[in-house]
């Protein structure tokens, strides 16, 4: 008799519901609901009556939105071709074993998915990396749709072999091209930055010598830089409106800052931090604080950059330069208003104010990013032994203060494991002990 299975992964025991007590499908009201939507928990009996009209509004729209912000955030390489037909081929193994598995039960007759090409056949004559995203959507059937959605919410993406992001100033010089060539790089391997042409000389923007806090203030817009670049998989240009947003959330008291020299808000590294991790969580939205581990990958992505003899941090500044130049002139670019959620107010006084983030305020910040690029370059090249020192003494003071949150964490770490050997062992013994008794009480 056909019953109604439920399956926990982690139990090897299976409950089955016998098909007299099972509910009809609530789509054709005609045979027993074996299956249970994870979404709804509308109760069904076939692919045929999932994939029902009365029940697009659970399927369709949610499985498109989610496919296409996964789509837009990959990258358009050889790798990452081979590894959307990896997906691709999953899909469609996963569909056939579901499709045999219905025609061995008799729960429904043909299919329309049967008679659906093969994906090999579907995608043969199409560059994956160079189609619209709707396109490749619309050619992949209902349950593949659900597939693709479902592996975006687990951790089954591990199993597929996907290579991990390793942003372009970790990667070995060596391994990636040779910056001082004119060719660019073909190895599909890193990404590199060109060097901005037209670098600015610091004396012909500033007059005075630059003030010794600008240092942070320099520390704390390379910082942002390799958040964005981590969150976007090195292509900041691939969602500007994104790009934007996040940039005026978490440097709002830096590149979109109205405030003059007198007010500076950053005094050390520990300043910089702070205020890095309060806008990582209001544009998050977490509650609690981020962990040691994202504050000490920051503080040692800005190192790499600062210390890189090939000008990586000229190269960083030049990417959020044209990133806010470029969206400061599309007039068909939607920008942040008030309220936006990456722009709305926080208790905390230094966070994102909830205004709204016109074209003016994103070429001003656009002109400082510039202004920092000539700021890197003369710390870089000066002729002055104490600016080039300036650079030598923060890195210096960067490695000392990932290593001393490195070292905390070590302790915290040591810690919490000692807290929890000792529970396991008192709720072991508090076992033992209800074992004897209940011993001495057999014996008595």
């Amino acid at each position: 008799m056909p019953s109604l299975q439920i399956i926990d992964q982690e139990d090897n025991n299976t409950e089955a519901i016998p098909a007299s007590q099972q509910p009809l499908c609530y789509i054709c009201q005609e045979k027993a609901s074996n299956y249970i939507c994870p979404r709804c928990n509308l109760r069904y009996c076939s692919l045929a009556c999932y994939k029902d009209q009365k029940h697009v509004s659970c399927t369709e729209t949610f499985y498109k939105d989610n496919v296409m912000a996964e789509m837009r955030s990959m990258d358009s390489d050889d790798l990452n071709k081979t590894s959307m037909q990896k997906i691709l081929n999953k899909f469609e193994a996963e569909n056939d074993q579901l499709n045999a598995d219905e025609e061995q039960q008799s729960l429904v007759k043909n299919e329309s998915d049967n008679t659906l090409k093969t994906l090999e056949q579907r995608f043969e004559d199409m560059d994956i990396a160079k189609t619209d995203a709707s396109m490749i959507w619309d050619l992949l059937s209902p349950q593949e749709r659900h597939d693709f959605q479902a592996l975006t919410k687990m951790d089954a993406w591990q199993g597929l072999d996907l290579p991990e992001y390793e942003p372009w100033w970790t990667v070995p010089i060596s391994v990636v091209t040779d910056l001082d060539s004119d060719e660019g790089d073909d190895t599909g391997v890193s990404d590199i930055p060109p060097l901005p042409t037209a670098i600015p000389v610091l004396s012909a923007i500033l007059k005075s010598p630059p003030a010794p806090h600008l240092i942070f203030h320099l520390l704390h817009v390379l910082m942002t830089y390799a958040y964005l670049a981590r969150q976007t998989m090195g292509d900041l240009a691939d969602d500007i409106e994104y790009g934007v947003q996040s940039t005026y959330c978490l440097s709002h008291a830096v590149l979109f800052s109205t405030a003059t020299n007198s007010n500076n808000p950053f005094q050390s590294i520990g300043d910089v931090l702070t205020d890095i991790r309060r806008q990582i969580n209001d544009l998050e939205h977490q509650n609690n604080a981020i962990s040691s581990a994202l504050d000490i990958m920051l503080l040692q992505d800005a190192e790499y950059l600062l210390r890189h003899g090939k000008d990586y941090a000229i190269r960083a500044l030049g990417e959020i330069y044209q990133l806010l130049d470029h969206a400061s002139k599309d007039k068909t670019l939607v920008l942040p208003s008030s309220s936006s959620p990456l722009s709305s107010s926080s208790s905390s006084s230094t966070s994102a104010p909830a205004s709204a983030v016109t074209r003016k305020k994103v070429g001003l910040a656009a002109r400082k990013a510039y202004f920092f690029m000539a700021y890197a370059n003369h710390l870089k090249h000066s002729q002055e032994e104490d600016q080039r020192q300036h650079v030598e003494l923060l890195v210096m003071a960067i490695q000392t203060e990932y290593r001393r949150l490195q070292h905390d964490q070590d302790i915290f770490d040591a810690h919490r494991k000692v807290a929890k050997d000792a529970l396991t062992e008192h709720k072991q013994s508090l076992q033992n002990n209800a074992g004897s008794s209940n011993k001495i009480t057999e014996l008595l």
